[in-house]
C-alpha cells in the first residue's frame, strides 16, 4: 500500500536535492497508522527518518486535506517558542500528482486512551505532561500572528458562524441519512452562537432538521 501511494522513484531524487544528502536516493516508507485525515509515513534510508504527509486517495472534500497550510504554519512557527517540525521539502503537485510535504522526524509518543508502559508512571510526571500541554497551548496563543507571516492565513471575524457553515456544507455532503444525531448537533451549536454572529449570518447557516 505504502509503495503504491508514495512514489520513491520520483521522491527520491528530490530528497537528494532537497537535503544534499546521497543517502536519500530510495526512501523507503511505510504507512503511521492512527491518522484521521491525511496519510503519514515514515521515510527511512541508511541517512535517517523523515515524515511524509499527503492528502488521501480518491475523492476528498474540497480545503480538507490542504497541504500547503500546514507548511505555511509549520514554517511560520519555526522561530518562535512553539515546537514544530523542519519543512525539508513541499511540493504544490507538480512532482507526483498531488501536493505533499516532508519534515524532519520529532520523536516522540503519540497518546491517545492510554500511556505507553513505564511512561510518566507516578502522579507529579503526568501533572507535568498536563502543564506542558497548557504552556505550550498559551505559548502558542501568545504568538503574534503578524509578526511571523500569517496576518493573511485565516479570517479571525466571524469564525465560528463560517466554521459551522462549512461543517453543514460537509456534512450535506456526506450524509448518510436523514434521521442522525448531527442534524441536532447542528442546529444546538447554531442556537448556541452569540446574538450578535446570530444576527448577522444565521441565513447562511442551514440549521434544518429535514433533509
Amino acid at each position: 500500500m505504502a509503495d503504491a501511494l508514495v512514489d520513491v522513484a520520483r521522491l527520491g531524487p528530490a530528497l537528494v536535492t532537497a537535503t544534499g544528502d546521497e543517502r536519500w536516493a530510495q526512501p523507503s516508507p511505510s504507512l503511521i497508522s492512527g491518522g484521521k485525515s491525511n496519510l503519514t509515513y515514515l521515510l527511512t534510508s541508511p541517512a535517517g527518518e523523515l515524515v511524509f504527509r499527503r492528502p488521501p486517495s480518491g475523492n476528498v472534500l474540497a480545503t480538507a486535506h490542504d497541504m500547503g497550510r500546514e507548511v505555511r504554519v509549520q514554517r511560520a512557527l519555526a522561530d518562535t517558542p512553539i515546537p514544530v517540525p523542519t519543512i525539508i521539502l513541499a511540493d504544490e503537485g507538480d512532482l507526483l500528482g498531488y501536493p505533499f510535504y516532508v519534515m524532519n522526524r520529532v520523536a516522540g509518543h503519540v497518546i491517545r486512551d492510554r500511556l505507553p508502559d513505564g511512561y510518566a508512571t507516578t502522579e507529579a510526571e503526568r501533572q507535568q505532561m498536563g502543564m506542558a500541554l497548557v504552556d505550550t497551548l498559551a505559548a502558542l496563543h501568545a504568538v503574534d500572528y503578524r509578526a511571523v507571516g500569517l496576518d493573511q492565513h485565516g479570517r479571525p471575524d466571524g469564525y465560528m458562524e463560517r466554521q459551522l457553515a462549512r461543517w453543514g456544507k460537509q456534512w450535506e455532503a456526506t450524509r448518510s441519512s436523514t434521521d442522525h444525531p448531527v442534524e441536532e448537533l447542528r442546529a444546538r451549536l447554531a442556537q448556541a452562537l452569540p446574538r450578535k454572529v446570530m444576527r448577522r449570518s444565521c441565513t447562511a447557516i442551514s440549521v434544518s432538521t429535514t433533509a
